[in-house]
């Protein structure tokens, strides 16, 4: 079983650097129009920051708008996020506590995009309801986010939260209890 792990985390990590921009052209972005969504306004339409590569940027704001793009690769879709999940499942029956997880996360190099997040949030729900709620409560939970997410990136995660039904009351309780402790 701790073998499958291994082969999970070593997929995982194949598929986070197996990129195709220069590693020297991070911050390298393009400018695109984007169009209006209703026609027949007379505003001119805003310009899109796109980063040729994202995460890691060394420049916060390229970090947020490369976390806040509008568009999702089919590579994450079909390829990188099943391959985490997995990995959060044999987790999970191995009782990895979800600090270790992150952890994990950190040593292969998974960015803390709001997707991955997400992930980590409801491993947190179901380690909760596996293990008990007494050692990952929802201060830890904050605590543990506001290390791995950056400040930026944090009120996207919450918005994500409301938007997905499972996660909305869950994420409207560990928002006011961010505000709380901030």
């Amino acid at each position: 079983m701790f073998s499958m792990y291994i082969v999970v985390l070593a997929i995982a990590f194949i598929l986070a650097y197996s990129v195709t921009a220069y590693p020297e052209e991070t911050t390298g972005t393009a400018t695109m129009t984007r169009q209006d969504r209703l026609t027949g306004t007379l505003e001119k339409p805003d310009n899109t920051l796109r980063l040729l590569r994202s995460g890691d940027t060394g420049d916060d704001t390229a970090n947020g708008n490369a976390y806040n793009e509008e568009r999702a690769s089919v590579y994450d879709t079909l390829l990188r996020l099943p391959v985490y999940k997995l990995g959060l499942k044999v987790a999970l029956q191995l009782k990895h506590t979800p600090a270790k997880v992150l952890q994990t996360f950190e040593k292969i190099g998974i960015p803390p995009t709001v997707e991955v997040v997400l992930l980590w949030i409801r491993y947190v729900q179901k380690y909760r309801a596996k293990v008990g709620t007494s050692t990952v409560d929802d201060a830890f939970v904050v605590k543990t986010l506001k290390e791995f997410v950056s400040p930026k990136q944090l009120p996207m995660v919450f918005k994500a939260m409301e938007k997905n039904p499972q996660l909305q009351s869950y994420g409207k309780q560990l928002q006011k209890l961010s505000a709380n402790s901030a």
